[in-house]
């Protein structure tokens, strides 16, 4: 009779120790949403000047060391620009003449003062300039359609375009004015669909001479030198090593579109002080839920061997998305719908 009661009693505790143990287990497995932690060693970014520049089609085109130029997707050929402080404004109009066809709305202004560019990569048709001439001249870079573009020197350009032998998005280095020696070429690392799975930002840091290919829906970045050869593969501090998308394609139409809203890992990002400063879309683990739903998270990354630093906190403004940011010095400016902010924050150099 006791070895009964006994039996029963340990059944019992045993049985509950293991839905415990299990309740336990689905409990962690919830909490722990994307498997990965953040190191937090700065305070939130501080918010130092702002500006409103009334209208959402406004994008940072370059930052020198007494000013911040600005372009608009809107009217390409109008620039702004401010002092560092955000606290005056002066507008330039570039003059283009020609009679030629141009995709205006994909034209893009980019400021390596006192040179700027102008590119647009649909027909494509493309400008150079340097201040304070506003009469830029036309340069040829190849029939080539691309996208993405960022002048590395007064002499050449890397762009993504597509490759059809390939079926899937490259880079491409090409010099201007159609010199063929210069033509370099980067096979961006395919995920199932070459085109959609190989979506990123390029990135140049004319400093360190390094450029950076930051893809949007996996945790990997590409830094390369100015010849387009791979000097590392590195990883956001996130564990999504695999893109997940959902695909169909549209025969009437003879294009291909998301079936859902695929998830996104890196938004954009900005390189400063041989550091990669990564806009990221997931949340840590040890990331509490009201201070991520509040902020904005910028993870920052060693170039030298692409490791994760730490992380900085930038506040969400009301509803208002961040559509553009560029770190200079101890400073983060970022676009936020109309208003382009100011923060401080302290650079640190962890690795």
């Amino acid at each position: 009779m006791r070895k009964t009661i006994f039996l029963i009693l340990a059944c019992t505790l045993l049985s509950f120790g293991v839905n415990y143990y299990l309740w336990k287990a689905e409990q962690f497995r919830r909490n722990i949403n994307n498997g990965f932690l953040r190191i937090y060693r700065i305070p939130i970014a501080t918010q130092a000047n702002k500006i409103d520049l009334k209208y959402t089609s406004f994008y940072i085109a370059g930052i020198t060391n007494d000013t911040v130029f600005f372009g608009n997707s809107e009217a390409p050929t109008y620039l702004l620009k401010s002092n560092l402080e955000l606290k005056d404004t002066v507008s330039q109009n570039i003059k283009i003449i020609t009679r030629e066809k141009i995709a205006w709305q994909s034209m893009k202004v980019r400021v390596e003062y006192p040179n700027y560019y102008i590119t647009e990569g649909v027909t494509p048709i493309n400008y150079y300039g340097k201040f304070p001439n506003l009469e830029p001249k036309r340069i040829e870079i190849g029939n080539r359609r691309f996208d993405k573009p960022i002048v590395i020197s007064p002499t050449s350009v890397v762009f993504r375009t597509p490759d059809t032998k390939l079926k899937q998005n490259i880079l491409m280095k090409v010099k201007f004015n159609n010199d063929s020696t210069g033509i370099k070429k980067n096979i961006l690392m395919a995920q199932g669909d070459g085109y959609f799975s190989t979506d990123g930002a390029l990135i140049f840091d004319e400093k360190t001479q390094k450029i950076v290919y930051l893809y949007y829906y996996r945790n990997t970045f590409s830094v390369l030198d100015t010849n387009l050869n791979l000097i590392l593969d590195g990883h956001t501090v996130d564990t999504i090593s695999k893109v997940k998308l959902s695909l169909h394609y549209i025969s009437s139409l003879k294009t291909t579109k998301f079936d859902s809203p695929p998830l996104g890992v890196n938004s954009q990002g900005s390189i400063y002080n041989n550091q990669l400063f990564v806009l990221s879309k997931l949340r840590a683990d040890n990331e509490n839920k009201q201070m991520f739903s509040e902020n904005f998270v910028i993870d920052v990354y060693a170039l030298s061997n692409g490791s994760y630093n730490y992380s900085i906190y930038l506040p969400k403004l009301g509803h208002k998305k961040i559509s553009n940011f560029k770190v200079y010095n101890n400073f983060i400016y970022a676009i936020y719908d109309t208003v382009i902010y100011k923060f401080i924050y302290v650079s640190t150099q962890l690795k």
